[in-house]
């Protein structure tokens, strides 16, 4: 061979070696980085070509490179995991598309109350509550209606036992015959109520306005009337037995219509200026202090009154059309104010007028002060009257 066939020779036997050595460098790294992950890393790093030692003879005859040799990957497939005893296998289809599985929404309540579920933030059908029930002979016991607006409703016959009303708007709503037992109203607006034939035994109506209230028949025994404002109230047939009427407004009232139950009721400091209590039952009641002025009184049932400090003046108790008394038996009349008064079909048998003032008063006959104590009493005349019977001094 001439000497430009063995330059040509050596030319590409150089190309051949550098190609290889660039290749090397390449697969080794890779080689390398695999082999601590797979164990056949060394297998494959055996029969890799064993790169050019340093200076090694270029020219020398090139050994032909060995093939490299890849082990084949065992695939072990994974097996996919059995649904639990308990949840049935998913029999859904898929389609292929990318979308989010939205939970069935549960059905919704046919009863109940109202209920929310936080998780699936759907919300179960609310029935309505029974507070919540606005209607005639409705069941509203221990409702909470406080400060409600029941403007012109109807709840005739309801049961509001122990229900909380207070600060409700009850203006013209109608409660007639309804049961109001303990119930609290104190601060209601009321004018226009009607309570025709109600149980409002105990009922809580102190510092209330009641002008205008219809009170017709109505049951209101230990009814808590303190501080209650009655001016213009209809009443007829009302039971206030044993009622707290204490500094309640009664000025003007007609409490004659039916014959108004006051039996040991409480009308301490009660004003009763000018009002109308024809033929009612005050036996045993608390009239101290209260204010008397101009009422009509005839036909009374007074037996065992309290009127102590009361001022009376002017006041008419004498049925001078069928001359039927008014029964003053046993009552308590110290330092009452009867100045003026009308008295002359008035019972006091057994009474106490210790200090009482019956100046310019018309008196019944001596026989009407049987038993009655006078001591230190102001006679029409202006004599001072003392000792049993009152005698004359």
């Amino acid at each position: 061979m001439n000497a430009t066939g063995r330059r040509e020779r050596g030319r590409g036997l150089r190309r051949w070696t550098g190609s290889l050595g660039v290749s090397a460098l390449l697969l080794i790294p890779a080689l390398t980085a695999c082999q601590s992950d797979d164990p056949n890393a060394a297998t494959v790093q055996r029969n890799a070509a064993p790169a050019t030692p340093p200076g090694a003879n270029a020219s020398a005859s090139p050994t032909p490179p060995t093939a490299l040799v890849f082990p084949e990957d065992t695939v072990t497939p994974t097996p996919e995991p059995s649904p639990p005893a308990d949840e049935p296998p998913d029999t859904s289809t898929d389609t292929g598309a990318a979308s989010a599985t939205t939970p069935e929404s549960p059905p919704l309540a046919s009863s109940g109350g109202s209920s929310s579920s936080s998780s699936s933030g759907t919300t179960k059908q609310k029935t309505k509550p029974r507070c919540a029930n606005i209607a005639p002979s409705a069941e509203l016991s221990k409702c909470n209606l406080r400060g409600l607006s029941l403007f012109g409703k109807s709840l005739s016959g309801a049961n509001l036992t122990g229900a909380d009303l207070r600060r409700a708007d009850l203006r013209g709503t109608n409660l007639s015959g309804a049961k109001l037992t303990s119930a609290r109203l104190e601060g209601a607006e009321l004018r226009g109520t009607i309570f025709s034939g109600a149980n409002m035994t105990s009922v809580w109506l102190t510092s209330t306005s009641l002008k205008g209230t219809i009170l017709e028949g109505a049951r209101m025994v230990g009814a808590h009337m303190a501080r209650t404002d009655l001016t213009g109230t209809i009443f007829g047939g009302t039971n206030l037995t044993r009622a707290n009427l204490s500094g309640a407004n009664l000025e003007g009232a007609d409490l004659s219509s039916g014959k108004v139950l006051l039996t040991s009721a409480d009308l301490t400091r009660a004003n009763l200026l000018g009002a109308d209590l024809n033929g009612g039952k005050l036996e045993n009641a608390t009239l101290d202090g209260a204010d008397l002025r101009w009422v009509r009184a005839w036909r009374m049932r007074m037996a065992g009154v309290s009127m102590v400090g009361a001022n009376a003046y002017g006041a008419d108790f004498a049925d001078t059309d069928d001359g039927v008394r008014t029964d003053m038996t046993g009552a308590d009349l110290t330092r009452t104010n009867l100045q003026l008064s009308d008295l002359r079909t008035v019972y006091f048998r057994g009474a106490t007028l210790t200090k009482t003032d019956l100046s310019r008063s018309q008196l019944p006959s001596e026989l009407s002060f049987e038993w009655a104590t006078c001591s230190e009493t102001r006679w029409d005349d202006f004599s001072i009257r003392n000792g049993t019977h009152c005698p004359a001094p």
